[in-house]
């Protein structure tokens, strides 16, 4: 053996593959220790041997082909060797030819294949194996291979989409998606593919019949036998179903105004609906609040009922989380929430998933609240009218025996003149028993034709005497108005005790305006006045505003209340208001009351005309069409979100374009942030901060060419006299029917334009 051919049997013997050294002609001339264990020589039995006794006979002329090719150059190739004992295996042999020690020779290496091709038959039959399970699935299965391409689509997959295999390998299953569908989807699966990660898509593939159908795919990364990257292997469902009954479900939260939150409890994250942030008043642009932002909007004193709640769920203390909590909204003020929800659970009862909805059940409340109220006025009323009645009998009874007694007495008779007090106490206890049936509805009423102006001004000098000299009297009648339906007693009683009010309001000094107007009530004056049947037509209002200190909410909200009273003890009995009241009612018609503090009270009193008003649901006869909008944009400046809503909602509903403002401060800026570009502002007139009157000076100074209309709860002539509204400035009392609304809108905008 020479020795460049030793040091190449050394090298050779650290390698495990097979290696040979052969002449050109086949015969051995050095081996490995690796040949000599795999066919099972020795290395002088080996080297006695030529490469053609290591193949099969038939072979021969195969191996001498093969053997020049490698002497010319290299040659690969796959063949099948024998060993000593006669068994045979695959091989996989590279043979170059090279000069080692001044003679040419032959270097095989050859690398024993036969566990691989056992794994690869393997992998065939499971692949088969995998195939015929694959087609009978009722799901739709792809393979891709390891450059993202598909290979193989099951039966299921060709029967949807109604192509063959050939045309849906490779990409071209992709002219079935959907337009709207493919960049999204390209961009997530490359992202799968680049990080080797699952497969998780929704999209759109057109079914056979030419339609889109929504699918669920899910994908996982698979490895061949050496445990490198083969490629994909994925399903498909269909979920058009659950999609339609998400799009319902949305549709029916979004009808309600439901928000809808999730609660990922393991990565700490916390996913909410456009309507759950609308609830709280978060900007969504900034993101997911989280829990401290969360607790920040929650009222002070329920925070710690509503969080505790929570960490009932959680614990599992309850089946499911529910509260009802009052949240503090950044504009529209204080609103009630009712939050439902439930607690996912991990096998071993760790939480780790909490969703559900809130609801704004504000409305509901104040129903509510105006039901318990309802229903303490009605059983003091029950209670006041048996009252009234007993003492009724027993008046009857005093001022008749009283009147005897004067009768029998002789002038000058002592006795007379402590008969004449106990019979004034009779009568003024009479009068009393009269409030208790009037707030009872139970008194005999005698309705006739009247015309309302006319009592008016037959009652001034008794309303003058009563208000006193320090006080003004001051009347604002209609004209045209028509005639109410109501008697003549009750309605002159209400003057009166209107009037008293108003007049133990100011104190000692002030004016008291009685004023008169045509008005209707149609179903949008359900939204200002929740929870209250209103009878849709046409109303005369009677109004009774005074310069008095007004009142806060507390006080508004009981001021119907029988024997309520903010009067000192022995100066009130509390059933004036209570008293017209119950005669409005049992008129058929409206009162209600409008008051701040330090700005007076309005008492407006709706009577129904002489006319039939319009049945329930019926709409009421049109005063001829309402012009239309004509492109102009309209900002509504108004505090209370309630109003502010309607009054869009009619804008809108006549074709302009709206903006809003919460406040005064709040429509300045919008106005600066559009450079003044709105065609109409239309403000309350009592607003925080900055006023309906200073804003519209702001405007007139600054953009003088937008015209600005005043709202308001007063008068017209009141707000005036107030000083909230300058005099012939535009202006719409509250409440309005769109119609007349949306009429003077478009008025005041024909005027500017003028």
């Amino acid at each position: 053996m020479s020795v460049g051919l030793k040091q190449y049997r050394l090298l050779a013997d650290a390698v495990r593959d097979i290696m040979l050294f052969l002449r050109p002609d086949g015969r051995v001339v050095e081996a490995n220790q690796a040949a000599l264990d795999a066919y099972g020589y020795s290395r002088e039995e080996l080297l006695a041997l030529s490469v053609f006794d290591l193949r099969e006979p038939g072979d021969r002329p195969l191996v001498i082909r093969q053997l020049a090719v490698a002497d010319a150059g290299s040659a690969k190739f796959e063949a099948v060797h024998r060993r000593k004992d006669g068994r045979r295996f695959p091989v996989e042999v590279s043979s170059q030819g090279a000069e080692v020690g001044g003679e040419r020779l032959l270097l095989s290496v050859i690398r024993d294949v036969s566990d691989r091709n056992r794994a690869e038959r393997a992998l065939r039959e499971s692949e088969g194996r995998f195939r015929t399970i694959a087609n009978a699935a009722p799901t739709l299965i792809w393979l891709a291979d390891a450059d993202n391409r598909c290979t193989w689509f099951n039966n299921p997959w060709l029967d949807f989409t109604g192509r063959t295999l050939e045309q849906e390998i490779g990409t071209g299953w992709m002219n079935g998606l959907h337009p709207d569908d493919v960049e999204r989807y390209v961009a997530a699966d490359e992202e799968s593919f680049r990080q080797r990660a699952p497969i998780a898509h929704e999209y759109r593939l057109r079914h056979r019949d030419g339609e889109y159908r929504w699918l669920l795919e899910r994908g996982a990364p698979f490895h061949g036998p050496d445990g490198a990257f083969a490629g994909y292997v994925g399903s498909c469902v269909d979920i058009t179903d659950r999609k339609a009954a998400e799009e319902q479900l949305r549709l029916a939260l979004a009808a309600s105004q439901a928000g809808v939150w999730s609660w990922d409890l393991v990565a700490g994250t916390v996913a909410w609906s456009p309507e759950n942030f609308l609830l709280y008043g978060f900007d969504p642009s900034r993101g997911q609040p989280g829990q401290v932002e969360w607790e920040s909007r929650l009222h002070p004193d329920d925070r710690w009922r509503v969080t505790q709640a929570v960490q009932d769920a959680l614990e599992g203390r309850t089946a499911e989380y529910r509260s009802e909590f009052r949240v503090v909204h950044p504009e529209r003020g204080v609103r009630w929430l009712i939050g439902l929800g439930r607690v996912e659970r991990a096998p071993d009862g760790t939480p780790i998933r909490m969703s559900g909805i809130n609801l704004d059940v504000t409305q509901r409340r104040e129903t509510e609240a105006r039901l318990q109220q309802a229903q303490r006025v009605q059983s003091v009323g029950r209670l006041a009218g048996g009252i009234a009645h007993e003492v009724n009998n027993l008046m009857t009874a005093v001022l008749g025996f009283g009147s005897f007694a004067i009768r029998e007495l002789e002038p000058g008779h002592p006795a007379t003149a402590e008969v004449e007090q106990m019979i004034r106490a009779g009568e003024r206890a009479a009068a009393i028993t009269r409030q208790l049936l009037a707030f009872t509805r139970q008194q005999v009423l005698r309705p006739a034709r009247l015309e309302l102006n006319a009592v008016v001004r037959e009652l001034v000098p008794v309303l003058e005497r009563l208000l006193g000299a320090e006080h003004q009297l001051v009347l604002r009648l209609g004209t045209g108005l028509g005639d109410v339906q109501a008697d003549r007693g009750q309605l002159e009683q209400v003057l009166v005790n209107l009037a008293l009010n108003s007049r133990d309001a100011m104190g000692s000094g002030g004016t008291v305006t009685v004023a008169t107007e045509a008005a209707e009530l149609e179903a949008p004056a359900v939204g200002r006045h929740p929870g209250i049947e209103l009878r849709r037509g046409r109303y005369l209002l009677l109004s009774i505003s005074d310069t008095g200190t007004g009142m806060d909410e507390a006080t508004r909200s009981r001021v119907f209340e029988p024997f309520f009273t903010t009067k000192p003890v022995g100066q009130g009995t509390g059933l004036g208001l209570s008293t017209v009241y119950g005669i409005v009612k049992q008129s058929g018609g409206y009162v209600w009351i409008y008051s701040e503090l330090g700005l007076g009270t309005t008492v407006k009193v709706y009577l129904p005309t002489s006319e039939v008003a319009a049945p329930a649901g019926e709409p009421a006869a049109p005063h001829g069409e309402v012009p239309g909008a004509q492109g102009e944009l309209v900002l509504v400046a108004e505090d209370e979100p309630t109003v502010r809503g309607l009054t869009r909602r009619t804008l809108e509903l006549h074709g302009y374009r709206v903006v809003e403002a919460v406040d005064g401060r709040a429509a300045l800026e919008l106005l600066e942030d559009l450079g003044g570009g709105v065609d109409l502002v239309l403000t309350d007139a009592v607003m925080p901060d900055l006023s309906g009157r200073a804003l519209g000076e702001i405007i007139g100074a600054r953009w003088p060419e937008i015209p600005v209309i005043y709202m308001s709860g007063y008068p017209g002539t009141e707000v005036v006299d107030r000083g909230l509204v300058s005099p012939h400035a535009p202006f719409v009392a509250k409440p309005f029917t769109p119609e007349a609304f949306a009429r003077r809108t478009r008025e005041v905008l024909d005027a500017a334009r003028s």
